[in-house]
């Protein structure tokens, strides 16, 4: 410790200075702080093999972390009898039975023609750093992912490790770089956590990590941090290259949108065998028309498959009136304009909140699978439609392009399901019903108590209350049968209530949708 001359070391030039241990460095802790902060500010970096930390940053806060690392390792080294037991316990460590150790290497298709980020080089490094080291290899096992970012974790060697990890097949893990792993900070914990509940050690030999250690896993935390902060820095100058092409008129997207080409200058104009398809779904939906009539529209006139969400998209993007918009800037030089501003408002409108597709109102719908047309003998879709704030509930055939209001259908049906119901023997007063209903609830209160208590599981609880509700449902929709018969409205009944008197009474309707008739009705036999 003596022997060392920082004032020769900052004359020398030096760059870079490596000990065996911190405790080389200082023969106190306040002295070592002091040589620390020399070096850092002579520019030099300083490197503890056997603790396998480093110094390199002129950064404060980062600074900050690193010489904390140098000081705790300083403690902990001085805990023993002496730097000779220190060395001898580590020599130890690594001089065991014998390891199974995996070497994972990955060069993204960008990296490859860099030599310092070669699989080659990688292994290299490695293969010097087991030796310096002196491990005692059981088994070496190698994972190679070519061509493959850190922007996921779903690679294949990866993937094939973590297995081998979760197996316990390993004892440790070793790596050129912590990135060569991944970038992201939250895969890099959820890894670390992995490795330690296997464990499983990871090594990352250029970083100087090993997180058997609390100061190697916090020297994670840090680098990791950074490794995100670059990565989400390429992605904003991905965003600002793409929004500078945006601005010279060039279209940043790899596909051009239907209705155009892309030249190779990435310049849009607009294609004269698919614009007529744009005006069209445009017109149809200024005319009212659902996703689903857009759809089959334009399979039937131009003999081309278009979804609804697609549909969807190409209504609501300002770019087909020339109004093309990139992370909240509008660009009036990147898509021709195909239609009007004012025509896509107009079909936007009448959408309206047909933007969101149908599963919401299905329940609207008390005679869903029942009606078939009897053109075609298909059964009908259910599609709500919105005109001035009212709600419509249509059967539709998507085979014969016809359908039949709701409303329609009850005015038609209904006076010969009250018939219907007449002559059934439900034998169930109103009153019995009612005291079952009541039964229900009183039951459902004992078991709501019991969860409170905590006599009960969470499972068992939610388990128990969908049933007592279902069976409720199904007793009121049997007292709107009887209420139905007592003078009751129609009108004054749920959807549930109504869907289950279909249900029980009728099989199906056979309905001319051209005609809107009602051609024949099969009841559930009883």
């Amino acid at each position: 410790i003596q022997q060392l001359d920082i004032n020769k070391v900052s004359a020398y030039n030096v760059k870079q200075l490596i000990v065996l241990t911190v405790n080389y460095l200082a023969t106190d802790i306040e002295e070592l702080s002091v040589v620390i902060d020399f070096l850092v500010q002579k520019n030099i970096s300083i490197v503890s093999v056997l603790d396998q930390l480093l110094i390199d940053s002129n950064d404060r806060k980062l600074f900050f972390f690193e010489k904390k690392l140098f000081l705790n390792a300083y403690v902990e080294n001085s805990m023993n009898e002496n730097i000779g037991v220190y060395v001898s316990e580590v020599k130890k460590e690594n001089a065991n039975e014998g390891k199974n150790i995996a070497v994972y290497c990955r060069v993204s298709t960008r990296e490859q023609a860099l030599h310092g980020y070669s699989i080659e080089n990688q292994k290299e490094k490695i293969k010097a750093y087991i030796n310096l080291y002196e491990y005692k290899v059981k088994n070496l096992y190698y994972f190679i992912d070519e061509g493959a970012s850190a922007s996921s974790l779903k690679r294949k060697q990866l993937t094939n490790l973590i297995s081998k990890v979760m197996e316990r097949e390993l004892d440790d893990v070793i790596i050129y770089k912590l990135d060569r792993l991944t970038r992201n900070v939250i895969d890099v914990y959820n890894l670390i956590s992995l490795f330690l509940d296997n464990d499983v050690n990871l090594v990352a030999v250029m970083d100087q990590i090993d997180i058997k250690t609390a100061n190697g896993r916090l020297l994670v935390g840090i680098l990791a941090i950074f490794a995100q902060w670059e990565r989400e820095t390429n992605i904003e100058r991905t965003i600002d290259g793409l929004r500078r092409m945006a601005a010279e008129g060039k279209y940043p997207a790899p596909k051009a949108p239907l209705g155009y080409v892309k030249d190779e200058k990435k310049y849009l104009f607009i294609d004269e065998d698919t614009v007529d398809i744009i005006t069209k779904i445009f017109y149809l939906a200024r005319g009212g028309a659902t996703y689903v009539e857009i759809k089959q529209h334009i399979l039937e006139e131009y003999d081309f498959k278009v979804n609804e969400e697609r549909i969807k998209r190409i209504v609501f993007n300002p770019g087909y009136y020339g109004e093309f918009s990139y992370k909240g800037e509008v660009f009036e030089n990147v898509m021709p304009a195909i239609i009007t501003k004012d025509e896509a408002l107009q079909a936007q409108k009448m959408l309206g909140n047909k933007s969101i597709l149908y599963g919401q109102e299905q329940n609207e719908f008390h005679y869903r699978k029942k009606i078939i047309c009897n053109c075609c003998g298909e059964s009908t879709i259910c599609i709500p439609t919105y005109k001035k704030n009212k709600r419509y509930y249509y059967y539709f055939c998507k085979k014969c392009n016809e359908r039949i209001n709701q409303d329609k259908v009850d005015k038609m049906i209904l006076s010969e399901i009250l018939l219907k119901l007449k002559n059934i023997d439900i034998n169930n007063k109103v009153e019995e019903i009612n005291m079952k209903i009541e039964k229900y609830k009183k039951k459902m209160k004992i078991i709501i108590d019991n969860y409170v208590a905590e006599k009960i599981s969470y499972e068992v609880y939610i388990e128990t209350i969908l049933t007592i509700e279902k069976s409720i449902r199904k007793e009121q929709a049997r007292l709107a049968s009887e209420e139905i018969l007592n003078g009751r409205a129609w009108i004054n009944l749920n959807k549930v209530e109504r869907r289950k008197i279909i249900e029980e009474t009728i099989h199906f309707i056979k309905v001319d949708l051209s005609k809107k008739n009602i051609v024949e009705i099969e009841y559930v036999e009883v």
